[in-house]
């Protein structure tokens, strides 16, 4: 393990963080060693001019990880959201293909005549089915592109 103690004002950078130690803080790391330097080197490796400077940038990157851990968040309750709404809607409509599939090998064995279902209505409810499955993955691919909150907020389900 890896040790500083500052012996006066500190300033390290360590695996792209960084921070100031004050007289008699000590920092460890298991891995690497710390790059100490002087305030205005420190600064000017870290590519700003001032420490406000430094203090409004790590803000604005806060700020934008928030903003963006939103955008994940309602992304993911729309998808469910849609999805949910298939499912209901699949759900509805199950008995129907169980009920045509089991008639069906019922009338291969010989021991029923015709189905409930005609094959021509057959088709249109598995038709139908496939295009629920396809609206909710054109839905989630949209919803997936939006990079703003305001965009998702536009989206008819």
């Amino acid at each position: 393990m890896n040790t500083i103690k500052a012996t006066e004002t500190t300033y390290w950078i360590l695996d792209g963080k960084h921070g100031i130690l004050e007289k008699g803080q000590e920092l460890a790391s298991k891995t690497k060693t710390f790059s100490t330097t002087k305030k205005a080197d420190w600064l000017k490796e870290l590519g700003v001019s001032s420490e406000k400077e430094l203090e409004d940038n790590e803000t604005e990157k806060l700020e934008t990880e928030n903003k963006s851990s939103e955008l994940q968040s309602l992304k993911r309750k729309l998808i469910n959201k849609v999805k949910s709404e298939v499912s209901k809607q699949l759900t509805a409509t199950d008995y129907k293909v169980i009920r045509h599939r089991d008639e069906q090998e019922l009338i291969t064995k010989g021991n029923m005549i015709t189905s409930t279902l005609t094959a021509t209505e057959y088709e249109e409810l598995l038709k139908e089915r496939k295009e629920l499955r396809d609206w909710s993955n054109e839905k989630e691919a949209e919803i997936n592109s939006k990079t703003k909150i305001t965009e998702l907020e536009k989206i008819e389900l």
